[in-house]
């Protein structure tokens, strides 16, 4: 079965059919999943609002919205489309037991050219930027201990200035990702929610 390329209102062309079966044939390649282009069908959507594709992996589909086509940005088109056929690859050859954007899905990632990335931010249509992680900095203001969090957690306090007798507060300061903050040990523990 030749690789299907539709669209709701047909694909204004051969040459996107073409490019995107090249792709596909390509990544296949690279993936050691000689299969991939022949049995994937892509197909575009004006009624995807929110996500810019979605793979099917049972029903071998890749769905893009629609505001990917190449005469807006072929360069973001290409790497949607490697992002789900990477998710195709990984179902196919692990199963259900793989994380969606865990290391099999990362590694594909890589071995076609990309940095692996979950999610983007479109700004108009035709560009993107990566989706920026926010993070919460929660520092205590009398020893210095820190410890990062998805959100702001105002019920902390420091365990180590709570028990010598101090209010232990900390201040929450946000932070767009971990880069440069150092690590932090998952067994720390100076900084609490209080317990139930």
């Amino acid at each position: 079965m030749a690789s299907q390329i539709q669209n709701e209102a047909e694909l204004n062309a051969d040459k996107v059919g073409h490019s995107i079966r090249r792709w596909l044939k390509d990544w296949s390649r690279k993936w050691n999943e000689p299969s991939l282009a022949q049995q994937t069908k892509v197909e575009f959507s004006n009624r995807m609002k929110v996500s810019l594709g979605r793979a099917y992996p049972r029903r071998m589909l890749i769905r893009l919205n629609k505001s990917l086509e190449p005469r807006r940005n072929l360069k973001l088109l290409r790497e949607v489309l490697c992002h789900e056929a990477a998710h195709l690859t990984v179902h196919r050859q692990h199963g259900c037991s793989a994380k969606p954007h865990g290391e099999e899905w990362r590694q594909l990632i890589r071995l076609a050219g990309y940095n692996p990335r979950r999610t983007y931010r479109v700004e108009r249509i035709g560009e993107f930027t990566q989706e920026p992680t926010i993070l919460f900095l929660h520092s205590c203001l009398n020893c210095g201990a820190r410890r990062l969090a998805k959100k702001p957690m105002r019920d902390w306090r420091c365990v180590t200035c709570t028990e010598a007798g101090l209010e232990g507060k900390l201040q929450i300061t946000t932070q767009p990702s971990r880069e440069g903050l150092g690590e932090f040990p998952r067994s720390y523990q100076g900084a609490h929610s209080p317990r139930s």
